[in-house]
């Protein structure tokens, strides 16, 4: 096998890094969330890591093509060692109970973790161990390109366009099941007609029941609904104890299906938890995770119910808004002042 065909290795990995750094660097949020989904140390998802990975993508897409000699070695070998912890991650995610979408190679990369994603990942890293063995036999990629004649060219130009073909084809056939059905439309949102809160049943951590309509009549109440295997329930959930803190006049609870280990290390110690193993309140409300519903004092429904991290936390942003100007209201009528 000739020198530059040594070469497509590299050519095709940098591609895929390229694209999978410039796709994360588009949308960090999905970039983290993927960190929570495939459950991955809480220190790591919460540190500067997500940001960081794909600006690493990008940096040792053109060190494969751009270096030579140790160096051309050396990022040919972190490069094993990024997809071989890619292969790692993915093959512990397939054996979590619930399915786990993810998207290490960015937004272009989300599904449903499986058979597939897993072979897709052994792919490669063989192209990456194929990469060493090209560093260490042939060295420098670039420099062989520039030395290359017409009918290599002609070849590589040949590689290319199946490449592109094969990408356009992916792309348009997941274009459909990419787009996020699941969240209400805006038409939707602006017709909200609050319902009369139902008498539903909740229990909570210890076992203990509570009525969903005498909680609400004791204080507003604020519920979401989250999965430990949804990377954007974790976006809300980091985002609730600060929610929490700004708005004492509402009561917020999170609500899940099951609470094991998981649940237990990743939601905060300060918000109260729910459990609906039969996900009653959930067909109820005809929730997706993560999902979030306003429940008011006056026995009627006050918010929602919404779903997807947009939605949810745009929810949390009016009902805050809606509750500080609540709040300077109430001040201006009872004229206080600060005193001098």
């Amino acid at each position: 096998m000739s020198p530059l065909t040594w070469s497509v290795p590299a050519l095709l990995l940098a591609l895929v890094l390229a694209v999978s750094g410039v796709a994360k660097v588009r949308d960090p949020q999905s970039t983290r969330e993927s960190f929570y989904t495939l459950r991955l140390p809480l220190r790591l998802t919460r540190s500067a890591a997500p940001w960081l990975l794909p600006w690493g993508e990008i940096a040792l897409a053109g060190a494969l093509l751009l270096t030579s000699g140790w160096v051309q070695a050396l990022m040919a070998i972190a490069t094993v060692v990024l997809f071989a912890a890619y292969l790692v991650v993915i093959v512990r995610a397939s054996r979590f109970p619930e399915k786990v979408e993810c998207g290490c190679l960015g937004k272009l990369g989300l599904g449903t973790v499986g058979p597939v994603t897993i072979v897709r990942n052994a792919l490669l890293l063989a192209l990456a161990v194929a990469t060493v063995v090209d560093a260490l036999r042939h060295g420098s990629v670039i420099g062989r390109l520039l030395a290359t004649d017409t009918a290599g060219w002609g070849w590589l130009l040949a590689i290319a366009v199946t490449v592109l073909l094969t990408g356009l084809m992916t792309y348009a056939s997941g274009g459909s099941r990419g787009q996020d059905s699941t969240e209400p439309d805006a038409d939707e949102l602006a017709d909200y007609e609050r319902r009369p809160t139902p008498s539903l049943w909740l229990t909570d951590i210890d076992g203990d029941r509570h009525n969903l309509l005498s909680l609400s009549m004791q204080q507003a109440l604020f519920v979401v609904y989250a999965n430990m295997g949804c990377g954007a329930c974790m976006t809300v959930i980091d985002a609730l104890p600060g929610f929490k803190a700004a708005n004492p006049e509402l009561a917020v609870h999170v609500l899940v299906q099951v609470y094991d280990e998981a649940a237990r290390s990743r939601l905060p110690a300060d918000v109260p938890v729910f459990v609906d193993p039969d996900l009653i309140f959930v067909q109820f409300f005809q929730l997706n995770s993560p999902g979030a519903v306003l429940f008011g004092a006056d026995g009627m429904l006050a918010g929602g119910p919404t779903y997807g991290s947009g939605p949810v936390l745009s929810l949390m942003t009016d009902i805050s808004e809606a509750l500080a100007e609540a709040r300077e209201g109430a001040a201006d009528l009872t004229g206080t002042e600060i005193p001098q």
